[in-house]
């Protein structure tokens, strides 16, 4: 998932394994748009944005697991 507005975001899946996946999903409810946030910010690597300057969800989370802001902690091999 890449966000490209705070309304949409942008899906690359594997048709092949994502088969059934839609081709548009819209939501507006509140625990998918907290689900898709925590996504980016668990795979993150430098830099987040946010268009209100509102980075709580990302500073709880990083103090739940610390090793989320260690870049060296989180590649894959």
């Amino acid at each position: 998932h890449f966000p490209l507005s705070a309304k949409l975001s942008l899906a690359i899946v594997d048709p092949i394994y994502y088969i059934l996946y839609p081709n548009m999903i819209e939501s507006e409810k509140t625990e998918n748009i907290i689900f898709n946030n925590h996504l980016q910010v668990k795979d993150s690597y430098r830099f987040i944005f946010s268009p209100t300057n509102d980075f709580s969800l990302v500073e709880e989370m990083i103090k739940d697991d610390p090793d989320l802001k260690d870049i060296d902690n989180r590649k894959i091999e």
